[in-house]
């Protein structure tokens, strides 16, 4: 399986605009398996991330899941929208585990992200 990779190539491809705008209307479509919200969190959390990149034009996996994590944190704590897969009558795994930070850490269901202390 790939997430059990040692060691990868990186091949540098890149894009044009129409193949860029193909693959969101892909992943966007009615054809594509969309069991949780992620995929759409991803979109999100790049867009919203955009003029956040460095010098080389990159984005960390922390920048990623800060933002995806705050679209959650809002959704599920804040809004209590809570999205199930609907193929296994369960919460997705995100919303489960950020019902556990916010018991865990007694906070508030009024609180939005943006009123939490991220330095603890």
């Amino acid at each position: 399986m790939s997430h059990k990779l040692k060691v990868g190539e990186l091949q540098e491809y890149y894009l044009t605009d129409e193949e860029i705008w193909r693959i969101f209307t892909m992943v966007l479509s009615t054809k594509s398996v969309k069991s949780s919200t992620y995929k759409f969190a991803l979109i999100k959390a790049l867009i919203e991330n955009l003029y956040q990149v460095n010098d080389d034009y990159e984005l960390t996996y922390d920048q990623l899941a800060y933002s995806i994590t705050k679209i959650y944190w809002n959704l599920v704590v804040h809004h209590n929208l809570i999205q199930q897969n609907s193929n296994l009558q369960k919460n997705a795994k995100v919303v489960t585990l950020i019902q556990e930070a916010q018991q865990l850490y007694s906070i508030p269901s009024e609180f939005n992200w943006d009123k939490i202390d991220h330095t603890v």
